[in-house]
């Protein structure tokens, strides 16, 4: 399974619950799709080099990548607009909204592009987990199938199943 993980630009460090679910993901061998910026990609990253984790593809989309610090397999987005800025870091992120699976959300509350991120994957209707940093608790905001839950639900379930559901549920971790 291919799983895109995203968050906060802003945010450096990650939560036991964050780290938890990319453990999760690690134990079950799953291919991570991950930007090259700062913050979340950039911290996770960080956890994923440590684990010497290989199964990663980071995505950039200007001239050079920003971050990929595990020497991982890349994958350029063409930008053949010249766009700059968020309009150009947006074109990545949509290429692994469609090429994922499903997705884990680091969230602060503020970022425009982790909202940005899950109206994408809204709007394909892809699953994706959201994991605010402020609170206790996991939401679940969207599902197409209940197999997507299988990778959040070992050792003690982050959450409860309701795939008939699937809309903004908190369900305390």
């Amino acid at each position: 399974m291919k799983i895109f993980i995203s968050g906060s630009i802003s945010k450096k460090s990650l939560t036991e619950k964050e780290l938890a679910c990319i453990a999760q993901i690690v134990e079950g061998r799953h291919t991570i799709l991950i930007g090259d910026a700062d913050g979340v990609d950039k911290a996770v990253q960080n956890v994923l080099a440590e684990q010497q984790y290989g199964n990663v593809v980071v995505y950039f989309s200007g001239k050079t990548v920003r971050n990929n610090l595990c020497n991982w397999q890349t994958k350029q987005i063409p930008n053949p607009e010249n766009l700059k800025g968020e309009s150009c870091y947006q074109l990545k992120d949509k290429e692994m909204v469609h090429e994922c699976d499903t997705g884990v959300m680091f969230g602060d509350g503020k970022s425009k592009r982790t909202k940005h991120n899950m109206d994408y994957m809204n709007a394909l209707s892809k699953y994706h987990l959201v994991v605010p940093s402020k609170r206790s608790a996991f939401f679940r905001v969207y599902a197409t199938t209940a197999e997507m839950y299988s990778i959040y639900i070992n050792r003690g379930a982050f959450f409860t199943v309701h795939p008939d559901n699937p809309v903004f549920e908190s369900v305390e971790g």
